[in-house]
């Protein structure tokens, strides 16, 4: 199936480094006044990296890969043939919809015991905004049949909020989806107090170590024993995956990365790599965060004039600790991260009041307790314009798959398979959809996006055509289509800005037939008629 060409093919000038997600500190001058970069970037960790092509290594002879290729390209031609027919009967009964959605996935998926023992968990707040991007990450999570629990901790509802999000949780999501998915609650964490005790700010951030260390040891799921303080013996062999709610899974998480495929590991940390999860083996997605956690006085943050902190050398920080979600490591290690974690991250905010201070009292407390990280790349996609994340995987994806159009490839049937563990085509894990994505007058982002998204009401996404990635230009937002508001896209950037917007337009749109043809009596809003782009332009010109 086909989709519509493209009616803005054209050029134009300039480019859009909007200050986002991935973007913004280096390791040396990272403690640098970060506080109106923090206000630009809402929830998203900002630093600055050496963007370079990574290329993708297989170990394939010539003849085995063409043959692989060619069962792959046969496999995404069904995939696309049967797209339509899955669309069709979308909405035709629940109970045939629910059904027909578990027998066509579930018979592609294969796990083992140990992909059962993943449990994902990610942190929110009991805002709309969060609430969205939590069902957002549901969906995605059952879309792939990811093995394992998946978490959600909720922190500082009120008891009306908390009973509100119980219930919807239940209704539309445990009920319908699995009953693996959950929601833990905790108490408010995110106030900045004083040394007597007075409450002088706000730092939503503290909700992650904190809230984190509370399911840890209040969560029927998972338990402490107290006197030791540590995981309880039948819990701590569990892969505990910590993700940010902004995210959605292309793949599944597990603790086996032993693959060179679909794996992709930075230079400097190849040396004496691991390849799984195991006790004193965490695993983190690089981030830009270099080696700035070592400038904060140690001694006062770990009270340990020995802390092992203090003896990580420069190599052995930029090589093991620049990490960020998904964190993935036994609930052993990541119990014993999140204590010092919950320990540190006061201390560090006190030094350093900016967006960045969870992330590097992370990286304190792993080295305090010498658990170096394996650093892997192909976790997540994030910012178009840097390395160190799986942008080499999505450069190479028409080439991989044999398709002319990137967005036709993530938005048909061809994707079910991508996604599924048979796929020896290489993915990012995760989209952290933190930054703005545009390409032509099609635009993505996260904080333009309605909170009642999924909602009976509430129309579906516009979808971008088939041949988005083919342009060379973006309208910024705000601005109108016309040949003077047009900005170069160089490189990869195309490619990347189509790949994001298409696959989380096909999460999304998919995500809410989901949750109408579940949760909607009688009629419901199917048009896929909202354009971002244009409704931001109509907002900005009523003001």
């Amino acid at each position: 199936k086909r989709g519509p060409r493209s009616s803005v093919l054209g050029g134009g000038t300039g480019g859009d480094n909007a200050v986002r997600g991935t973007a913004g500190y280096s390791g040396s001058n990272a403690r640098g006044d970060g506080n109106s970069l923090a206000k630009l970037c809402g929830t998203c960790v900002l630093f600055v990296m050496l963007c370079v092509a990574v290329p993708v290594f297989y170990h394939h002879q010539p003849d085995i890969q063409q043959q692989q290729q060619q069962q792959q390209q046969q496999q995404l031609n069904e995939g696309g043939r049967n797209a339509k027919l899955r669309s069709d009967t979308m909405f035709t009964t629940k109970t045939e919809e629910a059904t027909s959605s578990t027998s066509t996935k579930t018979a592609t998926v294969t796990t083992d015991d140990n992909s059962n023992k993943v449990h994902i968990v990610f942190s929110t707040d009991c805002s709309s905004f969060q609430h969205w991007q939590s069902y957002l990450l549901f969906y995605s999570a059952y879309r792939i049949h990811q093995p394992g629990k998946i978490t959600r901790i909720a922190s500082g509802c009120t008891d009306e909020e908390q009973e509100k999000e119980l219930a919807w949780h239940t209704e539309h999501i445990s009920s319908v989806m699995s009953e693996d998915f959950r929601i833990h609650f905790t108490p408010h964490f995110s106030a900045v107090k004083d040394e007597s005790g007075k409450v002088n700010g706000d730092y939503k951030f503290f909700n992650k170590p904190m809230g984190l260390k509370h399911w840890f040891e209040n969560s029927p799921n998972m338990g402490v024993d107290g006197n030791k303080g540590t995981v309880l013996p039948e819990h701590e062999d569990t892969i505990v995956a910590l993700l940010d709610p902004d995210q959605v899974l292309l793949k599944h998480i597990s603790g086996d990365m032993s693959d060179l495929k679909l794996t992709l590991v930075s230079n400097i940390a190849k040396d004496g790599r691991k390849f799984k999860v195991e006790h004193g083996t965490p695993f983190g997605q690089h981030y830009g965060l270099g080696v700035g956690w070592k400038k904060f006085n140690a001694d006062e943050i770990t009270g340990d004039p020995n802390s092992n902190a203090k003896k990580v050398g420069q190599h052995e920080a930029s090589k093991h600790y620049p990490v960020g979600p998904p964190y993935i490591g036994t609930a052993r290690d990541m119990y014993q991260i999140a204590r010092k974690w919950v320990e540190f991250v006061p201390k560090v905010h006190k030094e350093y009041p900016y967006l960045l201070a969870e992330m590097y009292a992370y990286c304190m407390a792993a080295a305090h307790l010498n658990l170096p990280h394996q650093v892997v790349d192909h976790l997540m996609i994030s910012n178009v314009n840097c390395g160190g994340e799986a942008w080499p995987f999505v450069d190479a994806l028409r080439q991989n798959t044999g398709q002319e159009n990137v967005c036709e490839t993530m938005m048909t049937g061809s994707v079910d398979y991508l996604n599924s563990p048979q796929s020896t085509i290489p993915l990012p894990t995760v989209i952290h959809f933190c930054q703005r994505y545009t390409i032509g007058d099609t635009f993505f982002g996260k904080r333009k996006s309605p909170h009642d998204f999924f909602t009976c009401e509430h129309p579906l996404l516009k979808e971008p055509a088939f041949d988005l990635d083919h342009l060379t230009f973006k309208i910024p937002t705000g601005k109108a289509l016309a040949d003077e508001n047009k900005e170069v896209l160089k490189g990869h950037q195309p490619v990347r800005e189509a790949f994001t917007i298409c696959s989380i337009t096909r999460i999304m749109n998919e995500a809410g037939e989901f949750f109408k043809s579940h949760g909607c009596k009688g009629d419901a809003n199917t048009e896929k008629s909202y354009d971002m782009h244009a409704s931001f332009l109509k907002k900005k010109k009523q003001q």
